[in-house]
């Protein structure tokens, strides 16, 4: 396969982004809280132009992070509203929330349903379970004593079901991070977006949402788990709901071919994909 065009910067001057591929349609992706929204370095540039690859084939995407510098009360509504203008500079898009993205998108729906070609919120649901909230609650804390190398082990812990799998990511990441861990440059930002995460509930306004949506996690994800997944189905009109069972909050990058394949037969209009020995052709 060729390697997908690509560049990195700052769109509109303001929003870190990655843009991949030059197929013939937008696909914005709004990715879950950064501990750090610095701009990206070869390795993490390397590691998304992977991931996304297969979106990249026919698409043009962008990933693209909050805006630096937020204020201390931003909310996942203010961010919605600095989406709203990357897709005013884009253009008309599919757009894909991923976790705490996933939040955020589903205002970029409500405020510009007429930029929004079809949604789809991977591992995210109206709010947050109350596991969720204890554990972004447990990362505003860490952040706040600046304890950046326990909040990258608790992240990379997330992302696993099993117990033991969890203890071993955390030991993992906590001796790694010693060594790859520094203090973020804008961990303020990383405090605001968990905060504005610990306030979100959409469950009011969904029923109002036009756009067609697929929700996508897992049965067992601790923040999402699947009663949150199918409240979110039921209160969204024209939605596909796809549960993973067995899988966790780490599913985009555990169950990575199936969640590829499911994404992208949603974005596409019927009858034009199709998957052959697996790969999305």
């Amino acid at each position: 396969m060729a390697t997908a065009a690509w560049e990195t910067g700052l769109l509109l001057d303001e929003f870190p982004y990655i843009r991949l591929g030059t197929g013939p349609h937008n696909l914005l992706v709004i990715p879950g809280t950064q501990v750090d929204n610095a701009d990206p370095g070869f390795i993490v540039t390397h590691t998304y132009r992977a991931a996304f690859a297969q979106f990249a084939r026919n698409h043009t995407l962008y990933l693209v992070n909050r805006k630096r510098n937020l204020p201390p009360t931003y909310s996942s509504e203010d961010m919605a509203a600095d989406y709203v203008r990357v897709l005013h500079e884009i253009g008309p898009a599919r757009v894909m929330g991923l976790s705490a993205g996933g939040l955020i998108a589903q205002h970029v729906a409500r405020q510009a349903p007429e930029l929004v070609e079809k949604l789809a919120l991977v591992v995210a649901a109206a709010r947050l379970s109350d596991e969720g909230r204890r554990f972004a609650m447990l990362l505003i804390a860490l952040a706040e004593s600046g304890r950046w190398n326990d909040i990258e082990a608790e992240l990379g812990a997330g992302l696993f079901t099993s117990p033991r799998s969890q203890r071993i990511m955390r030991r993992v990441m906590q001796i790694g991070g010693k060594v790859f861990v520094s203090p973020p440059q804008y961990g303020h930002d990383f405090i605001t977006t968990m905060r504005a995460d610990l306030q979100f509930d959409s469950r009011p306004w969904l029923p109002t949402l036009r756009v067609p949506t697929l929700i996508l996690g897992g049965s067992i994800d601790p923040f999402f788990p699947a009663p949150l997944l199918h409240e979110i189905a039921d209160l969204i009109p024209n939605t596909t709901l796809r549960i993973y069972e067995g899988a966790g909050h780490g599913l985009v990058k555990l169950q990575k071919r199936r969640f590829e394949n499911d994404v992208l037969a949603f974005f596409a209009p019927e009858g034009v994909l199709r998957v052959a020995h697996g790969e999305i052709k």
